[in-house]
């Protein structure tokens, strides 16, 4: 392990819980803080085992496996964070190092490219978690009114 290898390690981290916090916040708009936190420790869960799912429905035809494979499709695909493999098991080639040429030595600019991947997935699956809880929102009824007649103004 390298401090090479813990900061790229560091920023998947915070990429993971900023999707599962706009995961949060989209069904915090619908949903108390109960039923908010399990919903969001579920999600993690049947997330990180998604990356499963594939070999689960190319095993049979089954219902289970059509449910299975569009689970996986709906959840956050979490494996595009988990780089400890390379960062943390792995030796990191730097240069002006011991580890400079080894040959099963990862490269920091595969680790620094992959980090970019998992950003770009990240902000695009935020972007579309957040976008999802404000038209959930948007429906939402406030302050128990169906209408505002009660306030003297009429519906548009």
């Amino acid at each position: 392990m390298h401090l090479a290898g813990l900061i790229p390690a560091l920023v998947l981290v915070w990429l993971q819980i900023s999707v599962l916090a706009a995961i949060s916040v989209a069904v915090s708009t619908y949903f108390s803080l109960v039923v908010n936190l399990p919903v969001v420790l579920i999600v993690y869960v049947l997330g990180n085992i998604s990356r499963f799912a594939p070999t689960w429905s190319s095993s049979s035809n089954s219902v289970w496996a059509y449910l299975s494979l569009a689970g996986s499709y709906a959840l956050p695909f979490l494996q595009v964070f988990d780089l400890r493999q390379y960062t943390i098991l792995s030796t990191i080639e730097l240069k002006g190092t011991q580890f400079e040429g080894q040959f099963n030595a990862v490269k920091l600019s595969f680790i620094w490219a992959n980090v970019g991947i998992a950003t770009l997935y990240a902000i695009t699956f935020a972007a579309l978690a957040l976008g999802v809880g404000l038209l959930v929102f948007r429906d939402r009824e406030l302050g128990g009114l169906k209408d505002n007649s009660c306030l003297g103004v009429s519906p548009v």
